[in-house]
């Protein structure tokens, strides 16, 4: 939460500077540049950044290769990443990296039984020349697997980044771990979500069905089979809805099922087990980094998953970053950013706002940020004292096409001038 990112001459971006908060959005055209600007947010949260200064070359072929976004630097590019728990600066293809003051404290009580050195500098140049030590049992191992697997993954949060592409794995549902374990050359983040869809919906399969009330369905993983069944009505005269698979389901199921099994089984672990097996790689939080939600949604349906995002994230301590092209999102936010302020003014009528905003999806004002990618710069997009979203972001395209038809209209109540032979 309030993290600061400056970006400047990488890929589409010229000179950007934004600061995260517990929700952030992303609008502007095609191509401007707000994936690179949330992939760049993932790559800066992962740990094992910090790790890897000393080898450049592995941090630009790992960790931004991954997001497809390795060949965006020039000689010019510089990265920086500023945060509560490390800063990272990325220029003359170098990296430097520091943790912050608190997060080395945490270390050092974290380190009981003295595998680290006294401090973060120290600590890379030995686990990068491999030394080994022993642990509590007499048994070598190697201090970097260790130290990843166990001091920093407690401190960092784990960065879920969901692409446009998830309707690629629900198209492809019964297959889809046999062709991410294939070697198949997809991009990494389709096969890495579509690990991490496989590891929830096994975890449904054994627990409980996901309901996604806005769109009336609910989803099972039976018997290897992705499944859409109906909320269907209890009346005697209605007409009974039969399952299907969700690859034979509608495009807007195939898109919102895999962020919907995927967010609810990481926001479940954390705020009920914290199951350490089947996460992995344990965090304090999650950061959820969507492109465009509203995929295929109709617009009710979109403010029902946005809705739902908030609700789970507020949950939490998991944080929220999306991109979007769709209008009816931010309008969706803003009514999320009002029903709190108006709780605020008006405390004593929390119930009826509730009534008409369920208050688990209230967004705090102060812990959200919206900006506008354009031009290679962002922007933000916030009312000034108002906290909201501003209406003139929202009625932008409205507007041009309530002149084209205002135009038009002209035009056509124009009087006929007849032709004659």
């Amino acid at each position: 939460m309030n993290e600061k990112l400056t970006v400047k001459n990488f890929g589409p971006i010229r000179d950007a500077e934004l600061e995260l908060k517990k929700t952030t959005v992303l609008i502007g055209p095609q191509g401007s540049g707000k994936s690179t600007l949330a992939k760049l947010v993932a790559i800066f949260n992962d740990y094992s950044l910090l790790m890897s200064e000393l080898h450049w070359s592995d941090v630009k072929n790992n960790q931004f290769k991954t997001y497809s976004i390795h060949n965006f630097f020039e000689k010019e590019t510089e990265l920086t990443w500023t945060s509560v728990r490390s800063n990272s600066k990325i220029v003359n293809n170098k990296i430097e990296s520091t943790l912050s003051a608190s997060v080395e404290e945490a270390l050092l009580i974290f380190d009981s039984e003295n595998y680290m050195r006294d401090t973060f500098e120290s600590l890379k140049s030995f686990v990068h020349k491999r030394n080994q030590s022993n642990d509590s049992n007499g048994n070598r191992f190697a201090l970097s697997s260790k130290f990843f697997s166990t001091y920093l993954s407690e401190l960092f949060p784990i960065s879920k980044y969901i692409p446009t592409e998830r309707q690629f794995i629900s198209s492809i549902s019964e297959s889809a771990l046999g062709l991410i374990n294939s070697g198949i050359a997809l991009n990494k983040t389709i096969t890495t979500f579509g690990s991490d869809f496989e590891r929830a919906r096994k975890y449904f399969s054994k627990n409980e069905n996901v309901s996604i009330d806005y769109l009336g369905i609910n989803y099972k993983y039976e018997n290897g089979v992705d499944v859409i069944s109906h909320n269907n009505s209890k009346e005697s005269n209605s007409i009974k809805i039969p399952d299907i698979r969700l690859s034979e389901s509608a495009s807007g199921y195939q898109s919102v099922v895999p962020i919907h099994v995927v967010v609810d089984f990481f926001t479940f672990q954390e705020n009920v087990l914290l199951d350490v097996e089947a996460l992995s790689t344990p965090g304090t939080y999650t950061i959820f980094l969507i492109e465009e939600p509203e995929l295929n949604l109709y617009p009710t349906a979109q403010k029902g998953l946005i809705s739902y995002l908030v609700d789970r994230c507020n949950q939490v301590a998991d944080e929220l970053l999306i991109t979007t092209h769709s209008p009816y999102v931010l309008s969706s936010l803003n009514i999320l950013l009002l029903a709190y302020k108006v709780w605020q003014k008006h405390p004593g009528k929390e119930a009826e706002i509730a009534a008409i905003v369920p208050k688990e999806s209230w967004l705090n004002p102060e812990e959200f940020a919206a900006y506008y990618v354009a031009d290679g710069t962002v922007r933000s997009i916030i009312g000034e004292g108002t906290g909201l979203i501003s209406e003139n972001e929202l009625d932008d395209v409205s507007e041009d096409l309530a002149g084209e038809q205002d135009a038009l209209m002209n035009i056509f109540h124009q009087p006929v001038n007849e032709t004659t032979n």
